[in-house]
């Protein structure tokens, strides 16, 4: 039981900076397997036909389920949804006796929860935040389980969790898994815990940068350690431009995955401009993991025991280097290359909300697939601190494609010198750029960055 994709009525057609619901009363849609059978007309509201499919007969297994979402998201994969269903660790049974009718009742209350039918998109080039409930976040997290939504005009990717069912990419598994744990919390009524808290997504726009020709910043404090999980309230999300969850075990994904209510954000947040970052607030941590890349494993529901309400994330793409190029940092300190990451990274620490982030979590940022070199991207994310006034917690975590035991070391070791020697923001961006200049001229495939930065700059 197959339908055609969604469209919205012509002539009600929304500005894209709105996401329409199913709900919102200006969305038709076809029906030309009648399964409104009241309606003659071959075109209905898409409400209706969402309430008719959730409710026409009880969905007690694996196959109705399936049946319901193929009929709202054709070509649909369920090798993944159905193993981890069908697993002990779950409980199928408890799953469709006690889970899933809590689900169905907060999806069929998304008309009283978003009365004017519709979501503000938060739109490239304007500074703007979006402010839900939880309860209302775990409407929209079962809507996009059941796929009623689907992209509209501004939406490049997914919008629904589709893309796992049928993934045999390993680290879905547990993204599946905590988004059952997350609906299992559901009470019998539908209602998440402490359902009035609020989460935030903020989409910031700076338009004033820092002259980092001229800074005389010192550096900031950096905190090193190598614990898998962040040691900050704020941690860093190493995201594309693109902000949002995905099959493989990406550190953005796995953010996530692990944080169901972040998964939202693909409604709302179109494509990140290069002066722009998305700073999202309160999301709980819902299941922890253990390994990274596709070794990402499901542990259990996480046991923090912290406010989530004062927990941030900040998305904040890198640029896409060449990758076989990921161990010369030459094409990294191009002045264009390393202003735009330079501003990137201080639109994401910059003072928020007319305060100083505390201390920053954050990492290989940019690294790993997209071909970042791990000193340049670590300087780059200190000066940018720096000219915060922020602290950064950074952690190294070691992976398959970043294999180096000693970059920690190293790195805290120069940190240090560069410390001792009250080397500014200004001048470590001069010495950069000539490091950079000094190896494109001399042709070095692989530049010794550290040791020609402590040249440069006389550490000695």
């Amino acid at each position: 039981m197959q339908l055609p994709s969604a469209s919205i009525q012509e002539g009600s057609k929304e500005k894209w900076h709105q996401y329409l619901l199913p709900s919102h009363p200006s969305f038709m849609v076809e029906d030309p397997l009648s399964i409104c059978e009241e309606y003659e007309s071959p075109v209905v509201s898409k409400w209706r036909l969402v309430t008719t499919l959730l409710l026409q007969k009880p969905i007690t297994t694996v196959e109705i389920l399936s049946d319901v979402i193929s009929s709202l998201q054709p070509d649909c994969g369920f090798e993944s949804l159905r193993a981890v269903l069908q697993s002990s660790v779950v409980g199928q049974e408890t799953f469709f006796t006690s889970t899933l009718p809590s689900m169905l009742k907060t999806a069929l209350r998304m008309p009283e929860l978003f009365p004017t039918g519709k979501l503000q998109v938060l739109s490239p080039g304007e500074e703007a935040s979006l402010l839900l409930t939880r309860e209302q976040t775990a409407c929209l997290l079962v809507h996009m389980f059941f796929c009623t939504l689907q992209p509209q005009e501004g939406n490049k990717y997914w919008v629904n969790f589709s893309i796992w069912y049928g993934s045999e990419s390993p680290p879905v598994i547990a993204y599946l898994r905590t988004l059952l744990a997350y609906f299992s919390r559901l009470d019998s009524s539908g209602r998440p815990p402490c359902p009035g808290e609020l989460i935030t997504f903020h989409r910031r726009v700076l338009t004033h940068l820092p002259e980092w020709k001229s800074s005389d910043a010192l550096l900031c404090q950096v905190i090193p350690s190598r614990a898998l999980e962040p040691e900050a309230s704020t941690e860093v999300v190493f995201s594309n431009k693109d902000v949002g969850f995905g099959v493989s075990g990406t550190q953005e994904e796995v953010k996530f995955g692990m944080s169901p209510e972040a998964c939202v954000a693909v409604l709302v947040v179109p494509t990140l401009r290069d002066n722009e970052t998305l700073v999202m607030e309160g999301f709980q941590k819902i299941g922890s993991h253990d390994g990274i890349g596709r070794n990402v494993k499901y542990v259990g529901l996480c046991t923090e025991q912290r406010n989530w309400s004062s927990r941030r994330l900040i998305a904040m793409d890198a640029m896409e280097l060449d990758c076989e190029e990921a161990t010369d940092p030459v094409l990294e300190l191009r002045e264009e290359v390393l202003l735009r990451e330079l501003n990137k990274a201080y639109c994401g620490f910059a003072p928020f909300r007319g305060k100083p982030f505390s201390a920053i979590a954050t990492g290989h940022w940019g690294c790993g697939a997209f071909g970042g070199h791990k000193y340049a991207k670590a300087l780059i994310q200190v000066m940018a601190a720096s000219e915060s006034k922020t602290t950064l917690v950074f952690h190294d975590i070691q992976t398959n494609c970043m294999a180096d035991s000693d970059f920690l070391e190293q790195f805290m070791h120069f940190h240090s010198h560069l410390s001792q020697s009250k080397v500014t923001v200004r001048m470590l961006f001069s010495a950069l750029i000539a490091a950079g200049a000094k190896g494109k001229c001399l042709g070095l495939k692989d530049l010794d960055l550290l040791q020609q930065l402590k040249q440069i700059l006389a550490l000695g």
